[in-house]
């Protein structure tokens, strides 16, 4: 398989030497059509002017936070559109005067399709919003023309949407507010009713469960303090049964005309002995329990005789003692009465244990949501100062959010085509067209150049070769004919280096100016 390709391949190495003429008058043809093609084809002219596009609109600072973000790159594709879109090249084109005013709608639509096309925006990779706005034509005054009537209407069109964004953004904001402020009025009446029905259990600031706390605190508290009081009123009584209501009239000198004896001295001496006894032991003591009954029966006994003389003086100390057991008394039973009170308190609050939890996670929920709605509020508030400043500074002269940083260049050179890259190509191409003649008639015609080519189609053995041997008159044609192409190979490429010479002197732009001119006058008449 090899060796078959490396022999067609010299094959046609051969027939290239064989008919290397006639590949050096069609490399001349097609250079010669490729020279003319490149010298008249047309120049195009580039201006170019560079644009400062903020990429946040009006509405964006005003309402970031209220709507979903844009992605930087699709507002840039926004402002590229923005430029190309239809309103802005039918103006373009109606200032550029490539339309009349009273152009054909079809005309028009087709010279706003195609200056739409032609426009190039390209965005900048380093800086966010700069624009570099293109456009290429024929004539580099139109160019200039257009590019400069585009940037003009962008700018105007720009102003007018900064307004109309503005007036959407504060249009925007109002209806906001509005429905904020009332969701605001709902959320603080949900809140006021929610608190009204559960103010059992919302009552005070801490909550259900301190007030809890506090009830069982102050139960514990009201029960230490009856057990006090009874512990006072225990010893308070003690005392009081220990000290003898009367006191002997022995022990009263004023008193000693009275008889010392009988049933009355009686008695007070028993009551001065038991209130010894007292001192000494315990109610349960039989001296005690024996002088307490011989008392009961003479006391009886008087009672019955009806003795009105005093039994003694009356025992001061015995008097003070059962006033203050009377007040501790009293105060055990307000007491008790606020430690009743104390305990139905705690039990309602356990009673209201099941729903205190839930009572007071709604309640949470409902003061969240109202903070939110207040707090959007408050700052949808604030936006629209900050749109009130932004319409303010629309209305002065402060600048604004797009600036021309390079205005619109009026060329002088053109930028297309690239005539070295096509001479280069067109030589190449010519080469290349004389080397495929060759082979394209080699392939047609196939003629046999060895023995086994004949061995091979014919399937016979060739029994001799007999090689040409050129006389002197051949191999002069031969080295004139190599002389020839060698000479036709160089001057093709010195013709290349002419025409690209003399395009760079001006000779070209002279040629397409004239024969441009020529046919313009042809197809005027």
């Amino acid at each position: 398989m090899l060796d078959e390709t490396l022999e067609r391949l010299l094959f046609y190495v051969r027939q290239l030497r064989r008919r290397h003429l006639a590949a050096l008058a069609v490399a001349w043809l097609v250079a010669l059509a490729g020279w003319a093609a490149v010298l008249l084809w047309p120049d195009s002219y580039e201006s170019r002017a560079r644009i400062f596009v903020d990429p946040e609109t009006v509405l964006q600072p005003l309402l970031r936070g209220l709507t979903v973000e844009v992605e930087a790159e699709r507002r840039v594709e926004a402002m590229r559109r923005a430029l190309t879109s239809r309103p802005n090249p039918e103006e373009v084109a109606r200032r550029a005067g490539l339309v009349a005013e009273e152009a054909d709608p079809r005309a028009l639509a087709e010279t706003v399709r195609q200056l739409a096309r032609e426009i190039r925006v390209e965005a900048d990779r380093e800086v966010a919003g700069l624009f570099t706005v293109s456009w290429r034509a024929r004539d580099p005054q139109l160019a200039h023309a257009l590019v400069a009537a585009l940037v003009q209407v962008f700018v105007e069109t720009n102003a007018r949407t900064d307004r109309a964004d503005l007036e959407r953004a504060r249009g925007f904001i109002e209806r906001q507010i509005a429905a904020q402020a009332k969701a605001l009025d709902e959320a603080e009446r949900r809140l006021a009713e929610f608190r009204k029905r559960h103010v059992d259990v919302l009552a005070g600031e801490q909550g259900y469960f301190f007030q809890l706390d506090q009830a069982r605190a102050r139960v514990a508290g009201l029960r230490a303090e009856l057990e006090a009081a009874r512990a006072r009123r225990a010893e308070l009584a003690r005392r009081l049964a220990a000290t003898p209501r009367y006191l002997p009239l022995s022990a009263f000198p004023a008193y000693g005309a009275l008889p010392q004896s009988g049933p009355a001295a009686e008695l007070a001496r028993l009551e001065a002995r038991l209130a010894e006894l007292r001192q000494r032991y315990t109610e349960a003591h039989p001296d005690v329990a024996a002088t307490r009954r011989a008392i009961e029966e003479l006391r009886a006994r008087l009672a019955a005789e009806g003795d009105g003389r005093p039994a003694g003086l009356p025992n001061p100390l015995h008097d003070q003692l059962a006033a203050q057991l009377a007040a501790l008394d009293a105060e055990i039973a307000s007491i008790a009465t606020r430690l009743e009170q104390a305990e139905r308190d705690e039990r309602e609050l356990l009673a209201r244990a099941r729903i205190a939890p839930e009572v007071e996670a709604e309640l949470k929920r409902l003061t969240r949501d109202y903070e939110v709605i207040r707090r959007n509020y408050e700052e949808l508030v604030a936006r629209r100062e900050a749109a009130r400043i932004a319409d303010a500074l629309q209305d002065g002269d402060e600048p604004v959010r797009l600036r021309i940083v390079d205005p619109p260049s009026e060329p002088v050179l053109p930028v297309a085509p690239p005539r070295t890259l096509l001479l280069a190509g067109v030589l190449l191409g010519s080469l290349a067209a004389g080397a495929g003649y060759v082979f394209a008639r080699a392939a047609l015609e196939q003629p046999f150049e060895t023995a086994r080519a004949l061995e091979r189609t014919f399937g016979l053995p060739v029994l001799a070769v007999i090689p040409f041997v050129p006389d002197r008159h051949a191999r002069r044609r031969q080295r004139l004919a190599a002389l020839v192409t060698a000479l036709g190979l160089l001057l093709l490429a010195a013709g290349t280096a002419g025409v690209w010479l003399a395009e760079k002197r001006g000779a070209g732009a002279w040629l397409r100016t004239a024969v441009h001119a020529a046919l313009a006058a042809e197809t005027a008449t």
